[in-house]
């Protein structure tokens, strides 16, 4: 996620189609096409990537297409976004994502409900989970250049 769809689909392409392309390698796929990739971020496609307004309207089609969600895992690896753009996706999804999701679903004009006992954005947790991936990220960057990186 970025603030902007064009970038943030820009950024999550390379690693998202190295990581496809070579799974795909091994199962007899093609490998993944710019084109293939764009028509995964559509309104039905299979990706969520974009501004947070972009994202928002994703979960929101999903929940009303499936009837209602009571959770949404967001993967975020397979991009293999620089560290400090991850942190900020994550950030954006607890800051601008969540809240906007919150919103349209307190409003009533959400198609289908979204089990909001079962889903949790909280802003304390989320800013505790971030601390402790850029935690981790430096102990690994340090654990690798010690040649002790498992």
């Amino acid at each position: 996620m970025a603030r902007a769809t064009v970038r943030a689909a820009d950024d999550f392409f390379p690693g998202y189609a190295r990581s496809f392309s070579g799974i795909g390698k091994e199962r007899g796929w093609r490998p993944v096409s710019r084109a293939h990739f764009d028509a995964l971020l559509g309104p039905t496609g299979a990706l969520i990537v974009g501004d947070p307004e972009t994202v928002a309207e994703k979960i929101l089609h999903l929940n009303e297409s499936l009837g209602g969600i009571s959770r949404l895992t967001f993967q975020m690896s397979v991009a293999a976004l620089p560290h400090v753009k991850l942190m900020r996706a994550i950030e954006l999804l607890g800051t601008r994502v969540a809240p906007l999701v919150r919103t349209e679903l307190a409003s009533g004009t959400a198609e289908a409900p979204l089990d909001e006992t079962r889903v949790e954005f909280d802003e304390d947790k989320i800013g505790r989970i971030v601390n402790d991936v850029r935690d981790q990220a430096h102990l690994n960057a340090r654990r690798a250049t010690q040649g002790k990186y498992e």
